[in-house]
């Protein structure tokens, strides 16, 4: 059922010679051909002309495999239901019922289906990860996923008799691919058959390029009927036309040829696949295309189509199967090099983006591709999917659900920014689906986008007394680009701030006299969101302590501040005596209780001198410090669970307290407390070690820095109050310029 075989992309060599055998064709050599038409009528009237179950079975298969090709999934799931009637013979065949069936809307059915062939073919993971695609496609079903997409067909297009696909908008208008028969003058464009039947493809015309021209002052429909795009035979020829892309003012075109006659060696020939052609406008008419360099196979295995530029034109995308790829049908890239005035080889976007089935029509937006695929996880056939990245760097393929994706193909889709609207209307676009029809017609969609709504809210209370804090300060870190702004919590505790879409974010609390005892800051990501989102933060503060320990430990004998421990919590002990930068404190110092009073007494205030360095080292004001060493004198008193049991060893080696805040006994770390654990050396130097500490006590919250302190955030500002703004400021303008003239 792939694109490339429908709505124009493998309108294969059509021999004269088979066109004239009027007797009809045998089903294989048709087939070969291309001749589907006739190869669906010969062989119905082969299954009809059969009695026997077995044959009749056989011919099923093959009518059913046609039809899909075709994408008359009515008539395909008819023939795959006759064909697996009481056991199908080839396996494969399951699992072709299968996607017919999810193409109608029957996932159960299709379930079943899978479970045979996985019964028949056990151990294939593409038939288990269907099945749960399928589960997962009745799950929407059942509770539909609010996107925030709004998806209307645009029934003044399409008539749903033709296809109408590849959707593109261009200055005067929307460019779109279709093989209608004709305009509102009902003049006939690439549709008389010829005495070859050469303009015919299985009983349809080939496509061509048309536009729906905008139309300026009316207030009826804005898009004018739809009319050939170009009747010079130069773009739309006797040949297969579509899916085009254009560079922003519609000077170059980039299209999908197929079946194309051209000059090799001074020999007439046709490409039998498509290519990709392009063509300059002059004032109304285009030059002569010629195909891109690199599509230089012309094969009938090889097919180059479905283009779309970048914004500057410089870089094109577009779908292949040519070798190097993954699957079946690949997205391409390559560039313009201006020197050579050539576009480079291309290279496939990798494998986040391709699958081993096929990947296609692709398009560019800001920095998003967004593609067909029927490779990734999807509802339907061809799902639109959406990555971001740029190069062979892409993000894994976001599915964007229904309504933009259904049971059957949606495909071709293009955005567009709505310059004539405020930012708040979002954007609009176009895509094509052949959603609810059993003969597989394509008709085009538009789209419009609703704007994504962002919002952090919460309350600041006191851990403690579990009420609301006044005028605390909560800051808000973009992990994307460090910027911060802050607002202040109002009379009850409340913050509110917008946030972009796809961003990570940070939140970080703060008032004086406060502290956080939990050091993590929570955190809000808007990545991988649909719909708009309000999220909820509460944080909370704790009044600061008077005292309260570092945990900044020495080895024996030594005041170095050890790395990486000891100097990494001098370093986040700096941030917070930034922050609380109206603090003075004492920085006091211990030893454990070997060595002499005198020495040790020396020893604690060279640790204290140490880490007050240190700390000015990193920018605090050396005056907001008082070191004080008291050696031996005060060691540390710790809540435990077991007096003879104070620590406790972790599988990592470490020993810990065997006690938290709630424990009902203390001990004090007494020289002769620790030497009753002399027989156990490792717990013996563990509690000696707590004793090797630096604690701090706030001694006043009155210092005034010597120097100016720089705010590092910027106060929030709402987004929409700057865009009131702003349009304000041009309604004003616009009315001063009216007012110049009489």
């Amino acid at each position: 059922m792939s694109r490339f075989f429908t709505s124009l992309l493998c309108i294969c060599l059509l021999l004269p010679a088979l066109h004239s055998c009027k007797g009809g064709l045998p089903p294989e050599v048709a087939t070969e051909h291309g001749l589907i038409k006739q190869a669906i009528e010969a062989l119905e009237k082969d299954y009809n002309g059969t009695r026997k179950m077995d044959a009749k079975k056989v011919i099923a298969v093959k009518l059913a495999d046609l039809y899909s090709k075709t994408n008359n999934y009515t008539k395909a799931e008819i023939y795959y239901r006759v064909a697996t009637n009481d056991g199908a013979e080839d396996p494969q065949t399951y699992y072709k019922y299968a996607q017919i069936l999810k193409s109608r809307d029957k996932y159960e059915e299709a379930i079943e289906q899978l479970e045979k062939y996985t019964e028949a073919v056990p151990g294939d993971a593409n038939a288990a990860t269907e099945i749960e695609l399928c589960k997962q496609a009745i799950s929407w079903q059942e509770k539909p996923l609010e996107t925030r997409y709004r998806v209307e067909e645009e029934k003044f297009l399409s008539n749903g008799k033709f296809h109408d696909y590849a959707p593109v908008i261009m200055p005067e208008g929307l460019v779109f691919s279709s093989n209608r028969t004709g305009d509102k003058d009902n003049k006939l464009y690439n549709a008389t058959e010829g005495s070859d039947g050469s303009e015919w493809f299985n009983g349809e015309p080939q496509s061509d390029l048309f536009i729906a021209r905008e139309q300026r002052g009316r207030k009826s429909n804005s898009l004018a009927h739809p009319e050939i795009l170009e009747t010079e035979e130069l773009i739309n020829t006797a040949a297969g036309e579509g899916a085009a892309a254009f560079d922003d003012k519609a000077k170059m075109m980039i299209y999908t040829s197929c079946n194309r006659p051209y000059v090799k060696n001074e020999l007439d020939r046709n490409d039998s696949n498509c290519v990709l052609m392009e063509s300059e406008r002059k004032g109304k008419s285009w030059s002569e295309p010629e195909r891109l360099a690199f599509c230089t196979d012309s094969s009938k295995h090889i097919f180059y189509g479905q283009p779309s530029l970048s914004e500057d034109a410089q870089t094109l995308y577009f779908a292949s199967n040519m070798p190097g790829g993954y699957g079946g049908y690949d997205i391409w890239m390559c560039t313009y090099v201006k020197r050579s005035k050539t576009w480079s080889d291309p290279i496939n976007l990798g494998p986040q983006v391709n699958s081993a089935k096929d990947e296609m029509y692709p398009h560019i937006y800001d920095n998003a591709l967004y593609f067909s695929s029927n490779g990734h996880p999807g509802i339907g056939g061809l799902d639109l999917f959406v990555s971001y990245g740029r190069g062979n760097e892409w993000s894994a393929p976001k599915n964007l659900l229904a309504p933009m994706n259904s049971s059957g193909d949606d495909f071709s889709i293009f955005f567009e920014r709505d310059k004539k609207k405020t930012r708040r209307t979002g954007d609009y676009g176009y895509f094509a689906s052949n959603r609810g029809s059993g003969s597989g017609i394509d008709n085009i969609y538009s789209f419009t986008v609703v704007p994504l709504n962002f919002t952090v809210a919460g309350y600041v209370y006191d851990k403690k007394t579990t009420e609301v804090i006044p005028n605390a300060k909560v800051t808000l870190t973009n992990f994307d680009d460090t910027t911060k702004v802050f607002v202040n919590t109002n009379e009850v505790g409340y913050y509110f701030m917008k946030l972009d879409p796809e961003t990570d974010y940070s939140l970080h609390p703060y008032k004086e006299r406060y502290e956080q005892l939990d050091d993590t800051d929570p955190t809000v990501s808007t990545y991988g969101y649909y719909v708009s989102m309000d999220f909820d933060r509460d944080m909370y503060l704790t009044p600061m302590r008077p005292v309260f320990e570092l945990n900044i430990q020495y080895d024996l004998d030594s005041f170095v501040i050890r790395y990486p421990d000891a100097a990494h919590l001098l370093d986040s002990f700096a941030v917070i005596l930034k922050e609380h930068y109206y603090t003075q404190m004492e920085l006091s110092s211990h030893t454990d209780a070997r060595g002499s009073d005198e020495y040790n007494e020396k020893l604690a205030q060279k640790r204290a001198d140490a880490a007050v360095n240190y700390l000015v080292s990193k920018g605090i004001e050396r005056e907001r410090f008082v070191a004080k060493g008291y050696g031996e004198y005060k060691p540390k008193t710790i809540k435990v669970n077991d007096p003879n049991n104070p620590l406790i060893k972790k599988p990592n080696g470490k020993y810990v307290i065997n006690g938290d805040e709630n424990s009902t006994n203390t001990v004090t770390l007494t020289e002769a407390y620790i030497n009753k654990f002399q027989n156990n050396k490792e717990l013996f130097e563990a509690l000696h070690q707590l004793n090797r500490r630096t604690e701090i006590k706030i001694l006043n919250y009155d210092y005034v820095p010597k120097e100016t302190l720089e705010e590092d955030a910027q106060i929030y500002v709402d987004p929409d109050l700057l865009l009131e703004e702003e349009e304000k400021g041009d309604g004003e303008g616009d009315t001063e310029g009216e007012g110049d003239g009489e």
